[in-house]
């Protein structure tokens, strides 16, 4: 019998936390790097719909404000899209190539 503890990892009956099997590690890292990259799809998106506003309407304050908080979403997209490339390539060179893939 198998117990989860707080960080995800299972345990067997002894108590000792064993490590996720490498699918489900591949799969975590695949996941944050999607994550990462819908963040800064939908925010690119963003700010360029505030951009266009900025340019045909308005030029007050609080767009330009709005375009500086969707860059800095951008640039946080942008560091854990790095981040999750990392750490893919650091399991690969753990574990081989193909570690963790399903077919």
């Amino acid at each position: 019998m198998q117990a989860r503890h707080a960080g995800g990892y299972a345990s067997d009956m002894s108590g000792q936390a064993t490590e996720p099997s490498l699918v489900r590690q591949r799969l975590a890292l695949q996941r944050e790097r999607t994550i990462a990259i819908i963040l800064m799809v939908l925010q690119a998106l963003g700010t360029a719909i505030i951009a266009f506003a900025i340019i045909v309407d308005s030029r007050d304050w609080y767009w330009w404000a709005l375009v500086a908080a969707c860059g800095v979403v951008v640039a946080v997209g942008v560091r854990r899209l790095r981040r999750a490339n990392t750490a893919i390539h650091e399991f690969e060179a753990r574990h081989g190539a193909d570690a963790g893939r399903q077919n």
